[in-house]
């Protein structure tokens, strides 16, 4: 069984690209690009921040948090999330093993350092159409060596309206492909939550 949700792709390489994800099937009118006085097209991430913004049924994914980010922007009303990993590799912090690219910034660490409150999530990004699937040197093998990642979403229920509400509370994991269940709580808040706490008070 699947749930499909209405979306796209937006932002440009120096602001980064964002998933673009709606909670209803409503149809969305055409994010038009805003011209400049140079004549350049933009339909970077500050646009659908712009146009976007307060939308309680849009969600901006940071996406290839690897490549092109400078993480200068934030809007917390709709970005909860960001893909840690895809056959792109890691976008956790440089140094690691699959983390390979020329094109560099300092990935999600970076991000978090700077007080963004952002889950996690991981996913295919072969542009082949075969969620899910996890072959390493398989699709577009010419530039993409490493297997697929997934997500894992804490919803109640297998519909739009549940996931959709999931990943925006960051009730949700990523996997480099591997299909394990991640179950994690402090006392009896789920991942994701923000929770208020003292330093001297032990936690379970």
């Amino acid at each position: 069984q699947f749930v499909v949700f209405q979306g796209s792709e937006v932002g440009d390489n120096v602001d980064g690209h964002r998933n673009l994800l709606f909670a209803t099937e409503r149809p969305e009118p055409r994010l038009e690009p805003v011209y400049t006085t140079s004549g350049m097209a933009g339909l970077g991430a500050d646009r659908a921040q712009t146009v976007y913004h307060g939308r309680d049924d849009v969600m901006l994914v940071y996406h290839h948090t690897k490549m092109w980010n400078n993480w200068s922007r934030w809007d917390r009303s709709m970005e909860s999330l960001l893909e840690i990993y895809s056959s792109w590799g890691s976008g956790e912090k440089g140094g690691t093993d699959r983390w390979n690219l020329a094109e560099m910034t300092g990935g999600a660490q970076e991000a978090w350092a700077k007080g963004y409150r952002l889950g996690v999530i991981a996913g295919s990004d072969t542009h082949v159409g075969t969620p899910g699937r996890n072959i390493a040197n398989c699709e577009r093998d010419e530039m993409l060596v490493f297997s697929n990642g997934i997500a894992g979403v804490w919803a109640e229920s297998l519909n739009r309206e549940f996931i959709f509400r999931a990943l925006k509370q960051r009730r949700c994991f990523g996997t480099t492909g591997v299909r394990i269940v991640l179950e994690f709580f402090l006392e009896d808040h789920c991942m994701g939550s923000e929770v208020l706490w003292t330093a001297d008070k032990p936690r379970e």
